[in-house]
């Protein structure tokens, strides 16, 4: 079974996203190729971004700043 989280591999690990389909995170963030997005394992302590937990709390432009 295959992680629900992603993150960017070429970027310091801050918070996980879950991927929402078309090249995007659920956030609405690109996954470009030159990020090295990968699927991640949580462990204790770590955070996911909240836009990409509840995106209809978040308008595409605050997504877009977080």
């Amino acid at each position: 079974m295959t992680s629900p989280f992603i993150a960017p591999a070429a970027k310091v690990f801050t918070e996980a996203h879950l991927p929402g389909g078309d090249g995007r995170t659920a956030c609405g963030i690109e996954c470009a190729e030159a990020d090295l997005w990968m699927p991640v394992e949580l462990r204790p302590g770590d955070r996911v971004h909240q836009a990409c937990l509840a995106p209809e709390l978040f308008t595409q432009e605050q997504g877009a700043l977080l």
